[in-house]
């Protein structure tokens, strides 16, 4: 009788473990997706800028470069106030170096360099993709985030040529540099195209811009690969 009652509660234990009925449903079948959009959007944001300059005192150079992602993950669930939500990851750094060099027989040579980088996260709703359904022609609209960046600046600074002042040294600092503010700061670049009526509930793409602005020479990208889930 023990072993017949040990293999009856085995048996019970067993059952409910490969049982779905006592499995705890997953969050996608918890909310389920009704005619939203799911799929990625990327938006990228690459800046150059260099150059020298030059007068009768200095020559000066300058190097910067710059990189903004952010990589949102559309799952078609809505807050509770209706609106589409996206979970996005943005990463972001900046890297500058600039520097001078002074001119006569004793003069200073300065470099500088400052490199930060940082990520952040958020589930937002501020992002759109449109519809037209008469002439079937959408608009993606990626979302960005503030990124607040951290690392360092470095300056160097020594005195070259035939110096006869005591009081010229050479000078080294190294700084800490936390929430530093790194955006996308470029033109708003939105993603454009057709619905193919073969394919009506799939979008996917991708645009470039370039501007030349006074903060850089900016590259602006977007990327999109939707897919609209049944509205039944």
């Amino acid at each position: 009788m023990r072993v017949t009652g040990f293999l009856t509660l085995l048996l019970l234990i067993v059952t409910s473990l490969v049982n779905p009925a006592t499995q705890e449903p997953p969050a996608a079948k918890a909310r389920p997706c009704t005619g939203e959009w799911q799929g990625t959007i990327i938006y990228r944001v690459l800046t150059k800028k260099e150059g020298t300059a030059e007068n009768n005192v200095n020559v000066s150079w300058w190097n910067y470069q710059g990189f903004y992602e952010t990589k949102a993950q559309l799952d078609g669930v809505r807050n509770s106030e209706g609106a589409a939500m996206a979970f996005v990851r943005a990463e972001a750094n900046e890297k500058k170096e600039w520097g001078s060099r002074g001119k006569g027989v004793c003069y200073r040579e300065t470099n500088h360099s400052q490199d930060v980088m940082g990520v952040a996260r958020e589930n937002t709703s501020a992002f759109s993709v449109t519809v037209n359904p008469r002439t079937r022609e959408y608009s993606v609209l990626a979302p960005t985030l503030m990124v607040y960046a951290s690392g360092e600046h470095v300056a160097n600074s020594s005195v070259k040529g035939t110096c006869n002042n005591p009081y010229n040294k050479n000078l080294n600092q190294v700084e800490k540099i936390e929430r530093y503010q790194l955006s996308d700061d470029a033109p708003v670049l939105m993603g454009k195209g057709q619905i193919d009526p073969a394919k009506p509930d799939e979008i996917a793409g991708s645009e470039t811009e370039e501007h030349d602005t006074n903060r850089g020479k900016k590259t602006v990208t977007i990327k999109w690969d939707l897919r609209r889930c049944s509205d039944k």
